[in-house]
Parts: C-alpha cells; sequence; structure tokens
C-alpha cells in the first residue's frame, strides 16, 4: 500500500506540476488543504494512541533458548491482551500452534514439546539414528544426522509447505517428503548434515514481475525525456 501511495503520489505531483505552472495559487491552496487533512488525521489518531500504551512485556523473557513449538503463547504482558501475543512468544524463540495471525490451514503437522507425539525438532522417523539440529533461523535449519540406515526418513518438525527444499552440505539435492504434514526427506547411510530451506514457490514470479516493472519504469522515464527534449 505504501509502494502504491507513493507511485500514485508522484503521479498526481506531476498533474499538479502542470496546473501550478498556469495558474500560481494552486500550489498553495493544496498545501492548505494538506495541512487541514494532516491536522484532522492527528488529532483523530491521537484518541486510540494515548490509551494504547499499555502493553508492558514481562520481565526475564527468556533469551537464547533453542526453537521449539508450544501448543498456546507462552508468555503475556503484565496486563494481558484479548489474544495472545505473539511478538512476546518470537522474543522467546518460540513457535505457536494456535497463532491468531496465520491464515487458517489444516495442515498443522508440528507438534508442541508436550504433545506425546513430539519426538525432537528433528529425529528419524522409525530408527535409533540420532539426529538434532546444529543451527537453526525460521527459513534455513541445518540437522545433523548420524548412525542412519540408507533411505531412513529424516522429519523436522515444521508445518510442511512446499516452498522448502532438503539437501546435503556437500550441495546434493534429497527428495522432500509430506510426514502428515511435516517437512521430511530420505537421508543415505552414515553421518550427515541435512539444510532444509524455505522459499516461497511465488518468489521466482515475484521477483520476476519486479524486474518487469522496475524496466518498464525506466522505458517510460526514457521516452519521457525524450518528448520533453524534443519539446
Amino acid at each position: 500500500v505504501l509502494v502504491l501511495a507513493l507511485v500514485a503520489a508522484a503521479g498526481l505531483g506531476r498533474v499538479v506540476h502542470k496546473v501550478s505552472l498556469r495558474r500560481r495559487w494552486f500550489d498553495a491552496a493544496l498545501g492548505l488543504g494538506v495541512m487541514a487533512l494532516a491536522v484532522d488525521v492527528a488529532g483523530v489518531s491521537a484518541l486510540p494512541m494515548s490509551s494504547a500504551m499499555w502493553m508492558v512485556p514481562p520481565d526475564g523473557i527468556p533469551n537464547g533458548r533453542p526453537f521449539h513449538f508450544e501448543q498456546e503463547p507462552p508468555l503475556q504482558y503484565k496486563k494481558r491482551d484479548w489474544a495472545g501475543p505473539m511478538y512476546l512468544a518470537m522474543l522467546a524463540n518460540t513457535g505457536v500452534i494456535n497463532c491468531y495471525g496465520a491464515p487458517p490451514f489444516d495442515g498443522k503437522g508440528a507438534k508442541p514439546v508436550r504433545d506425546p507425539a513430539y519426538r525432537g525438532e528433528v529425529f528419524v522417523d522409525g530408527a535409533d539414528a540420532k539426529a538434532s539440529v546444529a543451527t537453526w533461523s525460521p527459513n534455513r535449519v541445518v540437522a545433523e544426522v548420524d548412525s542412519a540406515n540408507d533411505g531412513a526418513r529424516l522429519v523436522y518438525n515444521m508445518n510442511f509447505d512446499a516452498g522448502w527444499t532438503a539437501a546435503l552440505d556437500s550441495g546434493a539435492s534429497l527428495p522432500l517428503e509430506n510426514a502428515e504434514s511435516r517437512v521430511a526427506t530420505r537421508v543415505p547411510k552414515g553421518k550427515h548434515r541435512v539444510i532444509f530451506r524455505y522459499r516461497p514457490q511465488s518468489f521466482g514470479l515475484g521477483m520476476g514481475l519486479f524486474a518487469v516493472t522496475v524496466a518498464l519504469l525506466f522505458l517510460a522515464r526514457r521516452r519521457e525525456r525524450r518528448s520533453e527534449a524534443g519539446a
């Protein structure tokens, strides 16, 4: 919305500039109108803002603990909000299954730590092999696997999405699987480091549209300059 507003403002600015060349008072009149609007917006926005600053975080938010899921938000503001505070959970490096901020979907495969079916953030399904998280970020996880049989299934305790990919640290790609709505892959025998990465499937399309848009804007600006030079 902000980008669209800036583009609209740039277009309106050109119209205002052309009109102002013929009517010198037009620019000043618009300025007074914008000032009146700004005063009105400031006066209205001050009402909710004056009563909205009660959200004080609790003392002793855990810092640096490993990422894991909880069923409900683990922390609350000193004065409880009507909804679970996802921001405080983020500060504590905790995912929340019942997150009101996420769009509704059925594939909630991630398990909270207190769920009887929880087996760790990464584990090898149906085997005694060892698996642990070496490094973690929201879109990149490195899992270390030891003593796995060839073709054993490594499961990452994260909701499945087709945007995830899996690969060995050598660069060899691994097949992605949906393990009861959790991210999974098959690993070779032995000890390995497996890298899970996430990138939305629409990312490439979005970048392509962005590049085309920039190119069209460049061509339009170049054409406009030529027209101005010819005039």
